[in-house]
């Protein structure tokens, strides 16, 4: 019979447990600055979300040009779409730049003017004989009837109701009775004449409901199978090529019915457009990348001078210390932003994120410089430092390979919060026109200027709450980390 296993109970008597020799037992997980920084920082639950929030607004941003404009907004940030200027969120438009198609085989009768059964385009050629863009004479008389549509309101709506207008009368209500509605192609322009845009057939075309009230809507929903022009990446004029490189699959310049994508789908402005019809979504998408960026780089500019004239000042002490400390003293007197300001509007390059990330910097190190100071002057007799001196070590060599990476935890806690401060002076510079396009302040100054929290409000709504959580995001982050970092609490559970 075997013998019974030893009790696992913990009262089971000293002498029946196992002995394990000291120098085989498991030695404690070492302990660091970092990972008992990043414990502290996990329990601060509003610092990780803080984190996540980041995180977030910075993937957004930096992955704008390639996932979100062409997939989820399909529109990019300056295309402008101004018969729909200062639309609310909602609004629906064509795509100039990403444009998509529906697929349906019948807009090809709507396109194919001649009735030949295909688009035939040329390529033109310029005076010196390079190839010159693309020509299609049929989708060019599209363009020009949907140009017929873009004013169809302002020329057309002259009466309130379903009233007979005065010949002169400009009391428009939105809406377009057939009363209103050119009767015939004599009421149009010349070149509008015979493409079918006057009489009670063409009411009825664009009568989409059959309420014998034409809408916006209406409108824009019978325009799009007219749209096929699209403008190229980064702007530039309106053209064909684009259309026709991307569907003519055999090359020969002739669309036909089966190579037709069929109509451009309508997008949808989720945030509404701006004063001159630019989406707000998408613009508020590449803001957070240009933010994020002259956040980090600025913060950059700024700890590579403090920290540098930081640790020369402590190391060097004596004189050298004073007067390098006096100069300090004197800068923290000047009105930066005034010099910036200044420094800006005489470079005349107000659009320049390398001269707004490097001036913003330049103007942020001289709280750096003196924590760095501080706590160089606390290690630069301690035995660690000693030994290098006694081992001949050059004064450069103890500064950047032993005093500088000894600083780093309250540079680090400096920059967290440095960060969201550098964000919110360069939209303040935008705010005021110096600052860049693209950014958030620049947004909310352009709305500002043409808007109110009653007229058009999204213009500067979102623009601000976006600016407003990332600044909160950075600031409780930066908190989060001053806590966990605080070398009182390293002992901490």
């Amino acid at each position: 019979m075997s013998e019974p296993t030893p009790s696992a109970d913990p009262q089971t008597p000293p002498q029946t447990r196992p002995q394990i020799p000291a120098e085989s037992r498991p030695e404690p997980a070492p302990h660091s600055l970092g990972r008992d920084a990043w414990r502290r920082l996990k329990q601060n639950r509003l610092a990780i979300v803080s984190l996540a929030l980041v995180g977030a607004i910075a993937f957004v941003g930096y992955s704008a040009p390639l996932i979100w404009a062409p997939h989820v907004t399909h529109f990019s940030p300056y295309e402008q779409h101004t018969t729909l200027a200062n639309m609310p969120p909602g609004t629906r438009d064509v795509s100039h730049e990403y444009p998509s198609y529906d697929g349906d085989s019948r807009a090809f009768d709507v396109v194919d003017l001649d009735r030949d059964g295909v688009i035939t385009c040329e390529r033109t050629t310029f005076a010196d004989g390079s190839p010159g863009p693309i020509e299609c004479p049929e989708l060019a008389l599209c363009e020009l009837a949907a140009g017929f549509y873009d004013e169809l309101f302002k020329t057309w709506d002259r009466a309130t109701g379903d009233v007979e207008p005065a010949p002169r009368a400009r009391d428009g209500d939105g809406y377009l009775t057939f009363k209103e509605f050119p009767k015939d192609d004599l009421d149009l322009p010349k070149h509008l004449r015979g493409l079918g845009l006057a009489g009670p057939e063409a009411f009825r075309k664009l009568d989409v409901d059959g309420d014998h009230v034409i809408s916006p809507w209406e409108v824009l929903e019978r325009q799009r199978y007219l749209r096929y022009s699209t403008v190229p990446a980064g702007g530039g004029q309106r053209g064909f090529d684009g259309f026709v490189l991307t569907h003519d699959k055999d090359r020969d310049l002739r669309i036909t019915r089966g190579e037709f994508p069929g109509a451009p789908t309508l997008h949808t402005f989720h945030l509404g457009t701006d004063y001159i019809g630019r989406d707000i979504l998408t613009r508020l998408l590449y803001g957070a990348r240009l933010s994020i960026t002259i956040g980090l780089l600025s913060t950059l500019v700024s700890l590579l001078i403090g920290v540098l004239y930081g640790a020369i000042a402590g190391y060097a002490g004596g004189r050298t210390d004073n007067v390098m400390m006096r100069i300090v003293d004197i800068l923290y007197g000047l009105p930066f932003m005034f010099l910036v300001i200044l420094i800006i509007v005489v470079v005349d390059q107000r659009d320049d994120p390398v001269l707004i990330f490097v001036l913003l910097g330049c103007v942020q190190w001289l709280t750096t410089a003196r924590v760095v100071r501080g706590q160089v002057l606390s290690l630069k007799h301690r035995e660690f430092i000693e030994a290098q001196r006694a081992l001949g070590a050059s004064r450069a060599n103890i500064v950047l390979k032993h005093l500088i990476p000894n600083t780093l935890g309250p540079v680090v806690v400096y920059a967290t919060l440095l960060v969201p401060a550098v964000i919110i002076e360069e939209a303040f510079l935008a705010f005021l026109g110096l600052g860049l396009s693209d950014s958030w302040g620049k947004m909310i100054s352009e709305g500002a200027g043409v808007a109110s929290l009653t007229a058009y409000p999204w213009q500067i709504l979102f623009p601000g709450l976006a600016l407003a959580v990332t600044l909160f995001s950075l600031n409780f982050l930066g908190d989060g980390v001053r806590d966990a970092m605080d070398p009182q609490m390293r002992g901490r559970k």
